[in-house]
């Protein structure tokens, strides 16, 4: 306690999907030697963890746990779930890094080239299963189906299955469902079937169909394209290197520098992606660097990728101290563990904040003040306006947001710096959290922390509240402001945090559910599993008091932003 502590800031690249994870290691004196640790990515981000059937949170996330083995299950909403094993040994840190596929029906009703370029796309992020179903219709419906079938073939290689081959026409007609014969690999009657051979990946610009044979060991890529297979007995071929890999770019043993196919496809992609800061292109990025760690203009684009991260400036046992690059700070403080009755308790409010249900919390560190515009213009500075779940992060076009990007950079407005950023998404916030090394408060974690540790309190300001000790509605008694003011500009709750009623609603973590308390967990619940929008809390500017109880919930889509609405950010707490 009250030795010198320092964060490192911990980056994970995801190998197939380019998105990030991050986590702030908080190093203390005297700090106890772990047992192991398990860290648990997922693409998409949020999803459930179960660990040998108990829950213990969401993804990304860090678990010190004895060396054991474990069954690790993750779910989230909309996408399949999936299982892996994993077993720990002493003092090492295990990755589990899984790939959700999103389980819907593929758009209908498209052409051929549509197909082709969503299969296209689903097959360089590694969704193998939706790539087969779209190539499947781009060769169904396009009158040279060449480059999809060549690219279906690779795919139905990679998922175990035979390839589909389109029965030529001759002339164009309407495009007829395949039968179940056509998903079967059957050899023209007038051509022998191909014996088995090894298959090398195909080249970026198909030449000509492939030929119908089936699967057999794939030997590393040749520098020089081979004759095509002759229909003889197969020959010993080289130590097998699992397609898998190659696809995930991973340079198979024995590789000699040549350039595989496809490198120069991954160039590409990822100047196309790294041209409007979009974290997409950082699996393009991986792909190059692993063929050839030094590829020059890859290691620049990871270094871009990378970016500035906050670090610990100060920590003791009640306040933490976070600096940002350009000089910034986040000041946070420690909410103490507790357990409190969460929920309506003055029998006044809303259906869905009921029933009132005993709620365990841990200690964590929670920002005194909303996240404001100057310090979210450095974070976009370092990471760039990123595009996610179809919404960009910060919704500069608005005429509302407070924030412009002048000559490549972004910038508070005159005068509104230390403004809460308005016009976020909830991937906005939750992105800078995760840049932090933290995350958004859970509601449960928000309501505790409003309510000054659990004590019941009807407003974060006590038993009443007014426009003399928050922004509130209109302009009257202390609050002479509208919109936003100044975070901090009222006196901040016993446990110092400022603005929890008025001045902006704020982000939490959890999806919004109506019926949740009834189910709600007992200790550090996270929200149900699904929802169509996520939380707020705190009311703003815009409302009157009785939004801005402690226990009232709101919500809004999380790729929606508005004017009033921001956020704070809480982390793990570690003495």
């Amino acid at each position: 306690g009250g030795g010198i502590v320092t964060c490192v800031l911990q980056e994970r690249f995801r190998s197939v999907t380019g998105e990030y994870w991050f986590g702030a290691v908080f190093e203390g004196v005297g700090e106890e030697e772990r047992v192991a640790t398990l860290a648990v990515l997922s693409t998409p981000v949020g999803a459930s963890v179960t660990i040998d059937g108990q829950r213990r949170g969401v993804t990304p996330m860090r678990i010190e746990l004895p060396s054991v083995g474990y069954t690790v299950q993750v779910n989230l909403s909309g996408y399949g779930s999936a299982t892996r094993t994993v077993r720990l040994s002493s003092g090492e840190t295990v990755s589990v890094d899984i790939f959700l596929s999103r389980a819907r029906a593929i758009e209908k009703g498209r052409s051929g080239d549509f197909y082709y370029r969503k299969g296209l796309v689903t097959f360089e992020i590694g969704d193998y299963g939706r790539a087969v179903q779209y190539l499947e219709r781009a060769v169904e419906l396009l009158e040279n189906p060449e480059e999809a079938q060549a690219l279906l073939d690779r795919t139905l290689v990679l998922t175990n299955r035979n390839p589909v081959v389109k029965t030529p026409v001759a002339e164009k007609s309407t495009p007829v469902a395949p039968t179940s014969a056509a998903m079967q690999k059957i050899p023209s009657p007038e051509t022998p079937p191909a014996s088995p051979a090894p298959v090398s990946p195909p080249p970026a610009v198909p030449t000509a169909p492939p030929v119908a044979v089936s699967p057999a060991p794939v030997s590393p890529p040749p520098a020089v394209p081979t004759a095509p297979p002759v229909a003889v007995s197969p020959a010993p071929v080289a130590p097998v290197v699992a397609i898998a890999d190659i696809a995930r770019g991973t340079p198979p043993a024995g590789w000699t520098g040549k350039n595989p196919d496809g490198l120069e496809s991954w160039r590409k992609s990822a100047r196309q992606f790294m041209e409007i800061n979009n974290l997409k292109g950082a699996v393009y990025v991986r792909n190059i660097l692993d063929w050839n760690p030094n590829d020059p203009e890859a290691r620049a684009w990871m270094a871009r990728i990378i970016g500035p991260a906050p670090t610990v400036v100060h920590k003791d046992e009640q306040n933490l101290v976070m600096q940002l690059p350009g000089g910034q700070e986040i000041k946070m403080t420690r909410i103490p563990d507790g357990t409190f009755d969460m929920g309506d308790t003055f029998g006044d409010g809303d259906a869905d904040e009921k029933p009132v249900h005993p709620i365990t919390v841990f200690d964590l560190w929670m920002s005194i003040h909303e996240v404001t515009n100057q310090q979210y213009a450095m974070f976009l500075n370092a990471w760039g306006n990123q595009f996610e779940e179809s919404t960009y992060w910060l919704d500069i076009n608005d005429e509302d947001c407070q924030i412009v990007c002048k000559e490549g950079s972004y910038i508070a407005k005159e005068g509104m710096e230390n403004r809460p950023v308005v016009e976020v998404t909830w991937f906005g916030a939750s992105a800078f959290a995760r840049w932090m090394g933290g995350r958004l408060p859970t509601e449960a974690e928000w309501e505790y922390a409003a309510r000054y540790a659990g004590r019941n309190l009807k407003f974060p300001t006590g038993g009443s509240l007014s426009s003399n000790d928050a922004n509130l509605t209109g302009a009257t008694g202390n609050d002479q402001w509208e919109p936003s003011s100044p975070v901090g500009s009222f006196s901040p709750n016993p446990l110092g945090l400022y603005d929890l009623a008025g001045n902006v609603w704020e982000w939490c973590h959890d999806w919004y559910a109506r019926e949740y308390y009834s189910n709600s967990r007992g200790t550090n619940p996270e929200g149900p599993p699904l929802g169509d929008a996520r939380i707020l809390r705190g009311g703003s500017w815009y409302d009157t008091p009785k939004l801005a109880r402690a226990t009232y919930r709101n919500m809004n889509r999380p790729s929606e932003s508005r004017i009033n609405i921001g956020f704070r950010v809480a982390l793990p707490y570690k003495p």
